[in-house]
């Protein structure tokens, strides 16, 4: 991915500079060279100037400016290592890592200092010649990626949602398999949404027990509840008619 010279403008963030100083998200990068610093585009969070790359707002040494490459929004690599925010992979095949979508979900709109910005997760998958990697930074359990178990690298595809991917075999929900479910037939409800069908109806890797497929209906837009001709669900769960009549009374 190609970066870009820092200017003085709102569209850089979090990057963003006056003219004289680098700032990190209103944080002056201190000794940070404004001539050569150099941003990504959506708002990635590394950066490098001429005398080192930058994480977030803090020098990363450990990488080297002149081979330091941004894969994506959650994989950045140089000649020796890849990276993620949370460090440095294990064991993974530098020549042949490859990223397989854009690596970030974006969560929402905020203000900040009066200006628009996108709320950004770093999620998503990647590769080598043996492995397929998931990872989440808001995994408070695993802060580096996980090996998908069993995913095929020659044939994995993400849905570049940050929590979905396929391969010959399998499907996925991040490095857990759906069980049962066929990459040929199965199917998201929404891009955005967490749940999914085949023979069954899956909330993330959850089947949901006695759901029925053909009837099985999202409402509202990003919602967790649903209905179809025996049940209202919110999640993985069945609900009252009272829950779920109050939720489409809060829509309209």
């Amino acid at each position: 991915m190609e970066g870009y010279k820092l200017v003085k403008s709102n569209e850089n963030y979090p990057y963003s500079t006056d003219g004289d100083k680098v700032y990190f998200c209103g944080s002056e990068i201190k000794k940070a060279d404004l001539d050569s610093f150099v941003v990504y585009p959506e708002y990635i969070p590394w950066a490098k100037d001429k005398k080192t790359v930058y994480r977030q707002s803090y020098p990363f040494g450990k990488a080297d400016k002149d081979t330091f490459e941004v894969l994506n929004y959650s994989f950045v690599k140089d000649e020796l290592n890849v990276w993620t925010l949370n460090g440095k992979m294990d064991k993974v095949d530098i020549k042949t890592f490859e990223v397989c979508d854009s690596g970030k979900v974006h969560i929402r709109d905020s203000m900040l200092d009066g200006r628009l910005i996108k709320v950004i997760l770093s999620m998503g998958y990647g590769k080598d010649k043996d492995n397929v990697y998931y990872y989440n930074e808001g995994d408070e359990k695993a802060y580096k990626p996980k090996i998908v178990n069993g995913a095929l690298p020659d044939t994995f595809v993400s849905m570049d949602n940050g929590h979905f991917g396929y391969d010959a075999n399998c499907v996925y929900y991040q490095n857990k398999k759906l069980k049962g479910a066929n990459p040929k037939t199965w199917k998201l409800f929404k891009a955005e949404s967490l749940y999914s069908k085949d023979k069954k109806v899956y909330y993330k890797d959850q089947i949901i027990q006695g759901a029925d497929v053909e009837t099985f209906e999202l409402i509202g837009k990003l919602t967790t509840f649903a209905r179809d001709k025996n049940n209202y669900y919110n999640v993985d769960r069945v609900i009252l008619k009272e829950e779920f009549e109050k939720f489409c009374i809060s829509l309209s």
